[in-house]
């Protein structure tokens, strides 16, 4: 069963408290964790009011007074909802609306009896009239902050009426859709000269909260903005040094030659082939042994004797024959 839990700020712990109780039945428990400028909107609310099966109205001498008490409460009786009530102290249950009652209201002071009153209550409750599609519009918060405005341009005069209006207008400053106006009214109630002194301290450190809870937000939006920079930076090096190594460890892995690889690798085999070259400078200061190599030596110079007697025996061979020819000359003679 869904169970919407509508509590005062001031009994968060013992709501806390019946909520847990509540899960232990097995139960779905619909609970708001309630801060002043929190991101709850009304809208939620409502919502969760009508997806209930049993509402449950937390109350005690004064919050069952509270305006945005009874918004919730009534929209609840509106749509038909069970309604439980669970006394957090000594409520007169006289002075309760109607619709506060229509269940036995379970005292909560004694919680170890309490836990058995709530599985009992909770077996009462009709989920077919709960589940009701007839839903009635929801409520109209304009007309409730006008009141409280009213109320507070006027001022009551006992500190004890003027301590209910402060609790009053602090319960909207809980909800998104009217922080602004309670804030708005809050101001100028405190700026009343009627205001007692108590009153305008309370009103004083509930702007404080307010005003550290922009610094909060502030700081922890830069907070994360920071962190989303400094996280780039450290990525997005990251991401390219393994793009690098992935550049240099796929291509031969894949069969591809890398051609950086290869020019490296032809620069090196130019460079060893140089090396293995003879030094020109080195071999034309080198002085060479005539005994290194005897067998041609030997060749060489009998071939020029050869040729030697060769060429003397043509030339007295050609001696002869000028001489035994008649001159030129003489003949004609």
């Amino acid at each position: 069963m869904n169970i919407f839990i509508s509590y005062d700020s001031a009994n968060s712990n013992s709501a806390r408290a019946l909520a847990v109780q509540l899960g232990i039945l097995g139960h779905n428990v619909h609970f708001e964790e309630k801060v002043i400028g929190g991101q709850v909107t009304w809208d939620q609310i409502f919502a969760g009011i009508e997806q209930c099966n049993l509402f449950v109205a937390c109350i005690t001498r004064e919050s069952f007074k509270l305006n945005a008490r009874e918004v919730e409460y009534d929209y609840a009786w509106a749509l038909g909802k069970s309604i439980l009530c669970v006394m957090l102290d000594g409520v007169d249950v006289d002075a309760l609306p109607a619709q506060l009652v229509a269940i036995p209201p379970i005292n909560y002071r004694d919680r170890k009896s309490a836990l058995s009153h709530l599985a009992d209550a909770c077996k009462c409750v009709s989920p077919t009239k709960a589940a009701s599609d007839s839903l009635s519009s929801r409520p109209e918060l304009q007309p409730t902050l006008d009141k409280l405005r009213s109320r507070a341009i006027r001022a009551p005069k006992s500190v004890a009426a003027q301590c209910r209006l402060f609790y009053d207008l602090k319960q909207f400053l809980e909800r998104r859709e009217t922080f602004r106006d309670a804030k708005d009214i809050l101001q100028q109630f405190q700026s009343h000269p009627r205001v007692s002194q108590e009153v305008a301290y309370m009103i004083g450190q509930t702007f404080e909260e307010i005003e550290q809870l922009d610094i909060n937000r502030t700081t922890s939006r830069w907070t994360r903005q920071i962190l989303k920079v400094v996280a780039l930076i450290i990525i997005v090096p990251a991401f390219l040094l393994a793009a690098t190594r992935a550049l240099q460890v796929i291509p031969p892995m894949l069969g591809i030659n890398n051609p950086a690889t290869s020019v490296s690798a032809q620069s090196s085999l130019s460079d060893e082939g140089a090396a293995n070259l003879p030094d020109e400078d080195a071999s034309e200061s080198t002085e060479i042994d005539p005994t290194s190599m005897p067998l041609q030596t030997n060749i060489e110079a009998s071939n020029i004797g050869s040729l030697a007697d060769t060429a003397s025996s043509d030339f007295t061979q050609v001696s002869s024959d000028v001489s035994d020819e008649p001159a030129v000359g003489n003949e004609g003679s």
